[in-house]
């Protein structure tokens, strides 16, 4: 699977996205969460080295109603993978639209230095890149929500529009 670099493919948000190479030379950095938003059981037989797993299907926290829930909700979830402010987060799937909805989850509660990894697990794996089955546990991290009104619509926002 041979493509372009990201920086030659104008895109408008190259920053968005994650090369593997790069993610290749910075999976033990202290500093980045590599998170699989694939289903627990596809995690569970090989995922990417030092990934911990969020499931973009109902993994991400939400209110009653289906609305996001609340900032101190995520922080907990943010804490608990060893995601803080100050950590660089790189999602992933097989791919498909779960990594979408875990970054995006991360962006609208204020954590901006949030990729998704070019071509996800599929494009990893023909590369020939380690996968593993160990689980990491990382020690909790202090992760302080700023939520970004203007990239939500609420359900009853939309149903109101």
């Amino acid at each position: 699977m041979q493509l372009l670099p990201i920086r030659d493919r104008g895109y408008a948000h190259p920053e968005l996205l994650a090369e593997t190479d790069w993610l290749a030379g910075h999976l033990t950095d202290s500093k980045v969460r590599v998170i699989d938003a694939r289903q627990p059981e596809h995690y569970a037989a090989n995922h990417l080295p030092g990934a911990v797993n969020l499931n973009g299907f109902g993994g991400v926290p939400r209110a009653a109603n289906g609305d996001m829930a609340s900032p101190e909700e995520f922080a907990v979830l943010a804490g608990n993978l060893g995601v803080g402010n100050d950590t660089t987060v790189v999602v992933y799937d097989a791919p498909g639209q779960l990594m979408g909805m875990v970054a995006w989850s991360f962006s609208y509660y204020g954590h901006m230095d949030v990729r998704i990894l070019d071509g996800g697990f599929a494009k990893w794996s023909v590369e020939n890149r380690p996968v593993t089955t160990e689980v990491v546990d990382y020690p909790p991290a202090v992760f302080v929500p700023k939520p970004q009104e203007a990239i939500y619509c609420s359900l009853h926002q939309a149903e109101s529009a």
